[in-house]
């Protein structure tokens, strides 16, 4: 009775323990920040990659015998294959023709961290309400010893940007109806971000020396949290597939290489 539901309707309370099914956990969760300072760590490590930022692309020209890629400020660039890793407004996607197939879901998703008063064990919540889900995410606790999840909270795209521009105390009065007791008293302890939710699939995935990955490719609802790990699975295969590739001493923007990697990721 602490969760707004639908005149009429009843709120339905699922649980699933994954130890019902093996000793290993559900899933792991990891901050985006920290996985971000990694990689730019990894990157900073490897002597052979080159990185320029903050830059932004402006033309791809792909009609010759290696991709032509040309910055904003007029450096150019040429490789053998030009990978789309820029996001759901990909503009390698669009310069290489490649059109999407999608819909908006009328809905926005609110991104913040919250404190909360007792300790979340390690469990994951997610409330199917009305206006869409509510999920709570755990976290680890912050250097001060705060209780802190996650929340991805979706709404109707009218009124998440309302809620999102609420006060602090009238905004985690929101978060407590929908959070529940079940961890005590929450509180807003990162910044809000808002998120327009849309389905959207790239009608391919590769092009003339052009390889489409992750948001790129295709963006789904945030719903079961697999976005991240379509992403890496598309990293994995493609990057497999280039070494190989490399070791054997062949173009690596070869259209039969693409279409193997098209098949296994598209469907």
């Amino acid at each position: 009775d602490d969760i707004r539901v639908a005149d009429g309707a009843s709120p339905l309370f699922l649980h699933f323990d994954s130890r019902e099914v093996g000793d290993d956990p559900l899933g792991s969760i990891l901050e985006n920040r920290v996985i971000r300072k990694s990689l730019h760590r990894r990157i900073n490590a490897i002597k052979t990659v080159t990185q320029i930022a903050p830059a932004t692309v402006a033309g791809l020209d792909t009609a010759g015998s290696l991709a032509r890629v040309t910055l904003a400020v007029g450096r150019e660039w040429t490789a053998d294959l030009v990978i789309g890793a820029d996001g759901r407004d990909s503009f390698i996607r669009g310069a290489a023709g490649i059109g999407t197939i999608g819909w908006a879901y009328k809905q926005q998703a609110i991104v913040t961290v919250m404190g909360h008063e007792l300790p979340h064990e390690n469990v994951a919540v997610e409330n199917f309400l009305p206006a869409g889900p509510f999920a709570i995410l755990p976290m680890t606790d912050a250097a001060d010893g705060t209780h802190r999840s996650s929340i991805v909270w979706t709404d109707h795209v009218d009124a998440a940007p309302l809620y999102a521009k609420l006060e602090a105390a009238a905004f985690e009065a929101e978060l407590q109806i929908r959070a529940g007791e079940w961890l005590g008293r929450v509180s807003e302890i990162g910044p809000r971000f808002t998120y327009p939710l849309q389905l959207r699939h790239a009608k391919r995935y590769v092009g003339q020396r052009v390889a489409l990955i992750a948001a790129a490719a295709h963006v789904i609802h945030p719903i079961a949290g697999q976005g991240l790990n379509l992403g890496m699975r598309d990293i994995a295969l493609l990057s497999e597939l280039l070494v190989d590739q490399r070791r054997i001493g062949l173009d690596l923007g070869d259209p039969m290489l693409l279409k193997r990697y098209e098949r296994a990721r598209r469907m």
